[in-house]
């Protein structure tokens, strides 16, 4: 941790599904990147530690890597430039002509035993003499969903060969502009209910706690919503006065999850704030939370369930995955 601990000065630059980064001056005036994993989420330490060993042109280098408050952290040069997502499309001959150099950097890698395992325009930089910078290796999981090959997503380790269909897709996306494959973002994802109606969303405190009071809930044609992350910028969204049925399809595949809560007054929609988590919970709820400031008397308490002795209450909702 000798690197971390000279750390003067730190700026937030992006926050994502599996971590924050930050640009950072050490003792020296030096700038390094420093990628704060979120908590439950760690990388390969295996490809961290041997490249940690390495220097090899055309990909980003790792200085240093452990933990700080139980979460992984790795410290790597600063990269001045821009995310390749940004410069597409591009001429033919210059996307041609980056991509040799990555080429040329995944040969050498693979020498060492190390393949990506995430190719995507998002991981290549361009630096201020245009060159392309390979970044975030180790990642645990299949990778980006457009850019990453089909054995990937059941688990099998990066290697060569999906690390060739990876470049083969970027290769298309930085000529063409978008990308080669079909698939689904977050945001091409729909919550739909059942039935038509005019959801009311429960204020909440920064803390989480019930305001007690309600707002409209904007839906499309009275049944409908699209996810976005910003939806959970300030935490999740508690609806009431909605259909007992809510169904998560995406808008490309026909996939989906449908959650039935007959007889709940209340259901919950988040995901982490503030990240691009690749998830959305849906939480059927017969109360609320306590509200903000008040501490209260279970007596009295808004949507409680009173059962007089011996009284039995049965409460139930269902999944349906298809």
């Amino acid at each position: 941790m000798e690197l971390v601990r000279s750390f003067t000065s730190a700026s937030f630059i992006h926050q994502g599904g599996e971590a924050c980064i930050y640009k950072v001056q050490g003792e020296s005036s030096k700038t390094y990147s420093f990628k704060w994993y979120n908590a439950g989420v760690s990388y390969d330490a295996s490809v961290i530690e041997k490249l940690q060993k390495l220097n090899v042109p055309g990909v980003y280098r790792i200085l240093e890597s452990g933990a700080v408050e139980g979460r992984p952290y790795i410290v790597y040069d600063y990269v001045d430039g821009v995310s390749s997502k940004e410069l597409s499309p591009m001429p033919l001959g210059v996307a041609l002509h980056s991509l040799r150099k990555i080429v040329a950097a995944l040969q050498f890698l693979r020498g060492a035993g190390i393949s990506h395992g995430d190719i995507n325009p998002s991981n290549v930089f361009f630096d201020r003499s245009a060159s392309p910078v390979l970044m975030d290796f180790g990642i645990v999981g299949p990778g980006a969903l457009h850019y990453s090959a089909p054995e990937r997503f059941s688990g099998a380790a990066p290697s060569e060969k999906s690390d060739l269909f990876s470049l083969g897709a970027l290769l298309y996306f930085w000529v063409a502009g978008e990308p080669l494959l079909e698939g689904e973002t977050f945001e091409d994802y729909t919550m739909t209910f059942a039935e038509k109606c005019e959801p009311r969303q429960l204020c909440m405190s920064e803390t989480c706690y019930y305001l007690g009071e309600t707002k409209p809930f904007k839906v499309r044609c009275g049944k409908s919503f699209k996810l976005s992350h910003d939806l959970f910028d300030n935490d999740a969204i508690f609806l009431t006065d909605m259909a007992g049925e809510v169904t998560l399809k995406g808008g490309v595949s026909k996939r989906f999850v449908k959650v039935t809560y007959p007889g709940m007054k209340y259901v919950g929609f988040w995901h982490k704030p503030r990240t691009e988590a690749p998830y959305v919970c849906i939480e059927p709820w017969m109360s609320v939370p306590a509200d903000d400031g008040k501490v209260d008397d279970l007596e009295t308490k808004r949507d409680m369930l009173r059962l007089a002795s011996g009284a039995e209450y049965e409460q139930s909702f269902t999944i349906t995955i298809g």
